[in-house]
């Protein structure tokens, strides 16, 4: 019995060894292929990032005399300290590239480098690989029949050196100073082609669009659409991604920069066409309301406030250039009213005196009508939603309302003269608005209400 166990027992272990490779042969098949493929995939993706000589010159030039890794007894480190090491411009060196990976030998300083995925690195930083550096390095020698023999002059021309990102913010910078804002805005973007980080990306091309804005002038009217053009396309694409990396504020703060920047400029070339001018406050509009939501989203004191005052802003475009078209006014001016509703009512619950200041120039939109009554209902239904107590903008419109209800135009004067002793003023548009309230009661006509 013994024996003929003894017999069986290598039958059964190649019958499982057979079942085993039968159940798990394929899952094995395929994690060898996965593996076969990614270890291609790497190796592929190493010879196309593998570093050149030029690679290797350029990145030398910023290793300034870095002492060894490796342990030197204390008698030569003090020689080191003491005698002038070698100079980085006369540097020569061997470059080994072997296809996946490039090994070079700088003489000068009996040091080796290691280029890999497009990076360099010196091997005393480590143990381990200045060990196989120094044993392997013969046959890296003999497989590449010596190696390419180059040197940092070779490669110190000004043709193939590049452009430094520091150096060039730094131009940027010297000639924005010095009122160069076109050689400003080409340095800028050059940077922003120099940098690899997508943060400062942006923050150039949001400078280079600011220097960009230096250059309009309104003389050359029939340039300026396509430089807004280009000066809204910089803007918009610093600001998606400063909102992408979280720069709330900064990006919010140039939106509004933005539409500004479009209302000086875009505004007066529109204004032979009411079409055009009423497409082109609406995209102005959307701007300053784009503004209101990344600002919100910082969610500090700061930003609400600038959120705030981005949304009246939203508002006054419209009521700004209804108080200069008289054709246009009403329109306009149910749009600027519209706005200014919604900012007042988003404010009821968080403060009272913005949505108050909101409230009031919703009021002035109907004033600048001449809708004195549909004025006077408004007030008093935005006075239900935040009763507070009265600021020096209530008493100028309660003075309005009196004046109305007793036809004496010395009643508004008045009211205005104490507005004017008030720390607060007034805008322009609700000026205008306030002398269309003047008008009508000083014609020479009867009382017609």
């Amino acid at each position: 019995m013994v024996a003929s166990a003894a017999v069986i027992r290598p039958w059964v272990l190649v019958a499982g060894g057979l079942v085993a490779l039968y159940l798990l042969g394929p899952l094995l098949q395929a994690v060898f292929m996965r593996i076969v493929v990614v270890s291609v995939c790497i190796l592929l993706l190493a010879a196309v990032l593998n570093p050149t000589d030029l690679s290797f010159a350029h990145w030398a030039t910023t290793q300034v005399n870095q002492g060894r890794v490796v342990p030197s007894s204390w008698f030569k480190a003090i020689v080191e300290s003491v005698l002038p090491g070698p100079d980085e411009a006369a540097w020569r060196w061997t470059r080994y590239n072997l296809v996946f990976l490039s090994l070079v030998h700088v003489a000068a300083i009996e040091r080796d480098a290691i280029g890999v995925f497009g990076l360099w690195f010196w091997a005393d930083s480590n143990y381990f690989l200045a060990s196989l550096c120094r044993t392997y390095r013969p046959w890296a020698a003999a497989l590449t029949n010596g190696g390419q023999a180059s040197g940092a002059q070779a490669h110190s021309s000004a043709a193939v050196a590049p452009a430094s990102e520091h150096a060039c913010r730094a131009l940027a910078v010297e000639k924005r100073k010095s009122g160069q804002y076109a050689q400003a805005y080409e340095k800028y973007m050059e940077a922003a082609d120099l940098s690899i980080n997508p943060l400062d990306q942006a923050l150039y091309r949001l400078e280079a669009a600011r220097c960009l804005a230096k250059t309009l002038n309104l003389a050359k009217s029939k340039a300026i659409a396509g430089s807004c053009i280009k000066i809204e396309r910089l803007y918009r694409e610093s600001c998606n991604e400063l909102v992408g990396h979280g720069e709330f504020h900064v990006a919010g703060v140039a939106l509004i920069e933005l539409a500004a920047l479009l209302t000086e400029w875009t505004v007066p070339l529109s204004a032979s066409s009411g079409t055009e001018t009423t497409e082109t406050l609406e995209h102005i509009s959307k701007a300053y309301l784009e503004a209101v939501l990344v600002l919100e989203a910082a969610d500090t004191v700061v930003d609400r406030r600038l959120a705030f005052q981005s949304g009246l802003a939203a508002g006054s475009l419209f009521a700004d250039a209804a108080m200069s078209n008289d054709a246009a006014r009403d329109m306009w001016l149910a749009a600027a009213e519209a706005q200014f509703r919604s900012v007042g009512l988003a404010h009821v619950d968080i403060n009272v005196s913005w949505a108050k200041d909101a409230f009031a120039c919703a009021v002035f939109t109907l004033l600048g009508r001449a809708d004195v009554p549909g004025a006077q209902a408004a007030y008093t239904a935005f006075d239900e939603l935040c009763m507070a107590h009265l600021t020096p903008v209530d008493h100028l419109l309660l003075s309005v309302f009196a004046a109305y209800d007793k036809w004496q135009v010395d009643m508004l004067h008045a009211g205005v003269a104490m507005y004017a002793t008030s720390a607060d003023r007034l805008l322009g548009w609700q000026e205008r608005a306030l002398s269309q309230v003047t008008t009508l009661l000083s014609a020479p006509t009867t009382d017609l209400r």
